[in-house]
């Protein structure tokens, strides 16, 4: 029996390329220019500021903490019903 059939194969051969070789390195900062004054004024703008929203940030840190309690405690009950349904279940019913 052959093993051959009409269908087309279901799984095929993946050929895969290997990534270009880069002839020159190239070294970060190297080809660069130094920065203007302007850039230098902006990058230091932007990463010297000091968060102004700090009571935002607790009131969502707080109210994010009460939130995984909850879920915790949710599903500790859930777990706790579950057990007292499948114990209701197990046990046969008695006859006097």
């Amino acid at each position: 029996m052959s093993m051959e059939s009409d269908f087309p194969p279901i799984a095929r051969k993946i050929e895969a390329e290997p990534p270009p070789i880069v002839a020159t390195p190239v070294v970060p900062g190297a080809e660069l220019a130094p920065p203007t004054a302007e850039q230098i004024r902006t990058t230091d703008a932007v990463f010297s500021r000091e968060p102004k929203d700090s009571a935002a940030c607790l009131v969502g840190f707080w109210s994010a903490g009460m939130l995984a309690h909850d879920l915790a405690q949710d599903a500790v009950t859930n777990l706790e019903d579950d057990d007292d349904e499948s114990d209701k279940k197990t046990e046969p019913p008695r006859r006097t």
